[in-house]
Formats: structure tokens, C-alpha cells, sequence
């Protein structure tokens, strides 16, 4: 199952990545590769509320939240979100919706390019990137063998 969703993630990577071109005759070219694209998000982690015990540690939980969210969105930005929704309806009357919102993949090769931390708000943030160039094909099409 693992395997299987592993292997949905890489193509809708694929997908969302390579920039097909046919012609009109028998001949298919192969997928063109957008070598120059580069994805940028910012996460963001707050400070746990007992941050006045330990500050330190405090800077260094937030921190990570930041990191964590940062992958989070960039894995959404790359390979799409799995939405499920449930709305209960009775006599015309909405009584209960939930909606749940779930992502799970790899990144390899982002890096941090800037980090920012207000301390007195409460609030860290990490900008993280990830370049699209050969490397990144490389290693996509590796995993699909």
C-alpha cells in the first residue's frame, strides 16, 4: 500500500512537473523537463505558551513547528492534497460537515534559505526551497525503477 501511494505521489509529481509535447504524427517527443522551476514556502511555529521556563528550548520547538510546516506545504505545493468531506444534511438543514485534509510523500533537496524569529510575538518562521533542475529528475525517475 505504502509502495503503491509512494508510487502515486512521484507521478502526479511527474505530471505537475513535466510539460508534455506531442506532434500531430506518429512520432511522440519525450516530456520536456522545466529545469528552472523553483518552489519557495514559508512555515511558521509558535512558541508553546510555558515559553518563559526555557527559552532555548522554546526557540528550538517553534523552530521545528516551522520547519515541519514549511514541508508540509511545499509536499502540498508538489504533489497535491487528499481531501475528504462528510456533510450529514436532515430536513434541508445542514447538521453536521467535516472536512479532513491529508498529504504524505518524500522531499529530498529543499533547503532553508532564511529564517526569522520574533520572540516577543511568539512566532518563528522558516523559508524553505526546493530547485527543480536535473538533479531533482534525476532522482525521481531513480525511485520509479
Amino acid at each position: 500500500m505504502r509502495r503503491l501511494l509512494n508510487s502515486l505521489v512521484i507521478v502526479t509529481s511527474l505530471i505537475t512537473l513535466f510539460s508534455c509535447h506531442s506532434k500531430l504524427a506518429d512520432v511522440v517527443e519525450p516530456p520536456v523537463m522545466n529545469t528552472g522551476k523553483t518552489y519557495r514556502v514559508t512555515g511558521m511555529g509558535a512558541y508553546p505558551k510555558d515559553s518563559a521556563n526555557n527559552p532555548v528550548q522554546s526557540k528550538l520547538m517553534a523552530r521545528e513547528a516551522a520547519m515541519q510546516d514549511a514541508y508540509r506545504q511545499l509536499l502540498e505545493t508538489l504533489a497535491g492534497v487528499q481531501v475528504k468531506a462528510n456533510v450529514t444534511v436532515s430536513d434541508a438543514i445542514t447538521q453536521s460537515a467535516e472536512t479532513k485534509t491529508f498529504v504524505e510523500g518524500h522531499i529530498r533537496g529543499a533547503t532553508i534559505v532564511a529564517e526569522r524569529n520574533d520572540a516577543a510575538k511568539g512566532i518563528y518562521e522558516m523559508d524553505l526551497e526546493l530547485v527543480c533542475d536535473h538533479r531533482f529528475f534525476d532522482y525521481i525517475l531513480r525511485a520509479m525503477r
